[in-house]
């Protein structure tokens, strides 16, 4: 549960701090750079009361499994691709799993602990909230905007010679012939 919850709130918390990097890399202009900030927060919380009702209708573990999947192949998807417009684009369905998958951890948790243990159990929850959000603006400080967001670990492909956007390449993101991104990759 933890973890799905670091995954949700990292996703939010991480694109505030990679913002410089991405108008940088992607040469987005700031209407795009709203654009890629809000689409996940709008898709998100508009979509938040719907996702805990699929949750209490189809089952929760099936909810929350199939929000970390859609959240895993759009923030995956990025990886390979370096247009602005495309980044915006996976961002609305990000949105859409991690509002499936933010009313499951908190539905999942009320559930399974009893009463006397619910109280420290939706405290060590909202810790998580709080410390994922820090730890993603970390790992944004250290690495680079395209490791910050949840799945998107790696190097990015190379764009063909002549491109008019400088891309993200291993080298900004892990230094040169680092042993950690080498591992990683």
């Amino acid at each position: 549960m933890c973890l799905a919850l670091a995954v949700v709130v990292g996703m939010l918390a991480s694109l505030l701090v990679a913002v410089p990097d991405m108008a940088r890399y992607l040469r987005a202009t700031e209407s795009e750079l709203q654009w890629t900030m809000n689409t996940y927060g709008v898709t998100f919380t508009g979509l938040l009361l719907l996702g805990g009702a699929l949750g209490d209708r189809y089952g929760r573990k099936g909810v929350l499994l199939a929000g970390l999947a859609v959240i895993t192949v759009a923030s995956g998807t990025v990886i390979w691709i370096d247009d602005v417009n495309l980044v915006i684009g996976l961002r609305a369905p990000a949105g859409v799993g991690a509002a499936l998958v933010m009313p499951m951890t908190l539905s999942i948790i009320t559930n399974v602990f009893p009463a006397e243990e619910r109280g420290r159990a939706v405290d060590i929850w909202s810790g998580i909230s709080f410390g994922s959000a820090l730890l993603a603006g970390g790992l944004l400080e250290t690495y680079s905007w395209a490791f910050g967001v949840p799945g998107e670990h790696g190097a990015r492909r190379p764009r063909p010679s002549g491109g008019g956007r400088p891309r993200v390449c291993r080298q900004m993101i892990f230094g040169r012939g680092s042993w950690s991104g080498d591992t990683l990759l």
